[in-house]
C-alpha cells in the first residue's frame, strides 16, 4: 500500500511539473533551467538545447506561413539567450533567413554552418550573405583564440585541413587577428597573446620571412 501511495505521489508531482511547464512560456523555461540538460522542440526540424548555461539551437524555423501553431518563442527573445546556432544545410526551412537576420542583428551567438553554405557566404547566390560571413568571422575568432593557447604549449606547425580549409579566405583573417591580438593584464598592461611569432605560410611574404628566419651569431 505504501508503494502504491508513493507511486501516486510521484505521478501527482510529475503532472504538476508538466502543467507548470505548459503554463510557462519557452523563453522563461530556458532562462530558469539550471540543472542537467534542457531540450525543447521549436517546430519543424528545430531544437533548442541548454546545458551548463550554454544554449544551442539546430535548424531553427520559427516564423513561416504554413505553421499550424504560433512559434513557441519569439525570435527577439531567443536572440537574448542563444549562444550557438547550428545549421545543417542551406535550404530555407533549415537555414531560415528571418531568424538568421534577427540573430545577427540582436544577438552575439556563433553560427556553425556547413561547407554547402560557402556559396551563400561568398555572395554568389545572393541569399543572406551577411549571416554566412558573420558565421565564418565568428568561427575564425574562436579558432584563433584556441590556437593561440595551443601555440603557447607547443612550438611547431599547425595545419588546418579538411572541408573547412576551402573557406580559408573567409575565416583566416579573423583567426590571425585573434591570434595576434594583444592580451590585457589586470594591471592594464598589454602583452602578446602568444610567446612565439606566428606566420601565415599561405601568404607568400610571410612564408619567405619564415623561411629566412632570424638567425644571429654568438
Amino acid at each position: 500500500m505504501q508503494l502504491v501511495n508513493a507511486f501516486l505521489l510521484f505521478l501527482s508531482l510529475l503532472t504538476s511539473t508538466l502543467k507548470a511547464q505548459e503554463q510557462m512560456d519557452l523563453f522563461a523555461q530556458i532562462i530558469e533551467h539550471d540543472e542537467g540538460i534542457g531540450l525543447w522542440w521549436a517546430g519543424h526540424n528545430g531544437w533548442i538545447i541548454k546545458h551548463d548555461g550554454l544554449v544551442i539551437s539546430t535548424d531553427l524555423l520559427l516564423n513561416y506561413d504554413k505553421r499550424i501553431e504560433s512559434p513557441p518563442i519569439a525570435e527577439e527573445d531567443l536572440a537574448k539567450v542563444l549562444d550557438i546556432s547550428f545549421v545543417t544545410h542551406g535550404h530555407k526551412d533549415h537555414f531560415a533567413r528571418s531568424i538568421s537576420k534577427t540573430l545577427i542583428e540582436k544577438s552575439k551567438c556563433i553560427f556553425v554552418i556547413p561547407e554547402s553554405c560557402l556559396e551563400i557566404a561568398r555572395g554568389k547566390t545572393g541569399i543572406h550573405k551577411e549571416a554566412a560571413l558573420y558565421s565564418f568571422n565568428q568561427l575564425g575568432k574562436a579558432l584563433g583564440f584556441v590556437l593561440a593557447d595551443i601555440l603557447n604549449l607547443i612550438d611547431g606547425l599547425i595545419v588546418i585541413g579538411g572541408g573547412i580549409s576551402t573557406a580559408w579566405d573567409l575565416f583566416a583573417p579573423a583567426m590571425f587577428g585573434a591570434i595576434q591580438r594583444k592580451h590585457q593584464m589586470s594591471n592594464g598592461n598589454t602583452v602578446n597573446r602568444t610567446t612565439i611569432q606566428v606566420f601565415n605560410i599561405e601568404n607568400e611574404q610571410e612564408k619567405q620571412s619564415f623561411l629566412k628566419g632570424a638567425m644571429s651569431e654568438v
